[in-house]
């Protein structure tokens, strides 16, 4: 039997909606604002935003979540798929018939989780700082420093990307940095440098509604355009089972009756893997949400058993009379321990007394390590 089985979803949940801190001079505070600002000597104040960027709040939907910086897209795509196989039948062993049985499964289930509009945290910390490039002070290029200044325009012309002009909005990052990308942390997670992931920083616009520009967008939220530097979580969880046993009567036994025998074999794997973005960047929780974990691991258990099923009298005082005993063999090897686990559990026990249509029966006990 096969079966397959597949899902896709899609949601939305809170992204990067306050603690903003928009310092003073920023050219997209609103003059009347930037005015008091100044008049009153306040450097700076926290912004809460909701529907940030291009996002209608009045028509929302899910299509749209993109245009927005404070919102967050999940796309869920999931696989189940299973495998049973099954067959039994019999044969001549010792003079008596024999059973056996054997069965196989197999199952797996796939999963994978973008999110394709999670921004960076320190991508959007660097879009957010925007400045007014001037001439000479600390929002010129290279913060006033003309050798800096010429590192900094050396290195973004290197990069194919834009030079700030005197004038321009700009990122105040994009005027002191000269290295950009990810970067590894001492605790041994990656992260980004202070300049970015990339010298492509556009200032972004929190004021209002459909101020955002695309360039800002794509900045801060990269997946946007490059799945390379996507927020995305993979899982794959995997069983397979194998099992097969026999069981019949040998050619000799008691008075009472030939002996019983069942033995049988069984083989049970279970895995469990799961990956994060492929910059590893959900390690040191640089996007707003999701920053999936990384591992994997997996457990393998062999089992063996053996019964018998001794008559020991039969309408010989009792009406009868029979000793069965099991044992059973199981080895469990855990990657997460990083070794075997062997026991040996055994079940002994007397069953069947019957006395003039009077019976009682000793329950097994059962050990296990």
């Amino acid at each position: 039997m096969l079966s397959y089985g597949q899902e896709s979803s899609q949601g939305s949940s809170s992204g990067r909606q306050g603690n903003v801190i928009i310092k003073s001079g920023n050219p997209f505070i609103p003059a009347s604002v930037q005015a008091t600002m100044t008049a009153n000597g306040i450097p700076s104040f926290t912004l809460g935003t909701s529907t940030a960027g291009a996002f209608d709040p009045h028509n929302p939907t899910v299509g749209t979540l993109y245009k927005g910086t404070a919102l967050e897209l999940f796309l869920v795509q999931r696989q189940l798929m299973r495998g049973v196989f099954t067959l039994d039948g019999g044969f001549k062993l010792f003079g008596n018939d024999w059973t056996w049985k054997a069965y196989a499964q197999s199952s797996a289930m796939r999963q994978v989780e973008r999110v394709p509009y999670n921004t960076i945290a320190q991508n959007y910390s660097n879009a957010v700082n925007a400045v007014t490039v001037t001439a000479a002070g600390p929002n010129s290029l290279g913060g006033g420093n003309p050798v800096l200044a010429a590192q900094v325009k050396a290195a973004l012309t290197a990069a194919g990307a834009p030079v700030p002009q005197v004038g321009q909005n700009a990122c105040a990052s994009s005027l002191t940095s000269t290295s950009w990308g990810t970067t590894v942390n001492p605790n041994g997670t990656t992260g980004v440098l202070p300049g970015g992931l990339t010298p492509f920083c556009a200032p972004l616009n929190l004021f209002g509604t459909g101020g955002a520009s695309e360039a800002a967008l794509n900045y801060i939220a990269p997946g946007r355009i490059d799945p390379a530097k996507m927020d995305i979580g993979f899982w794959y969880m995997g069983q397979s089972v194998m099992d097969v046993s026999t069981q019949g009567v040998l050619p000799w036994g008691l008075p009472a009756g030939n002996i019983a025998v069942a033995t049988g074999y069984t083989y049970r794997l279970e895995q469990e893997t799961q990956k994060r973005d492929p910059l590893q960047l959900g390690s040191s929780g640089v996007y707003t949400s999701g920053n999936f974990s990384q591992w994997q691991g997996h457990y393998n258990v062999h089992e063996g058993f053996l019964e018998v099923d001794a008559p020991l009298l039969k309408d010989n005082f009792v009406q009868s009379l029979d000793f069965n005993a099991a044992g059973r063999i199981t080895r469990l090897f855990d990657e997460r321990r990083g070794g075997n686990l062997e026991g040996w559990p055994h079940q002994p026990s007397q069953r069947g007394y019957s006395f003039s249509g009077h019976g009682f029966r000793r329950y097994p006990r059962t050990q296990r390590c």
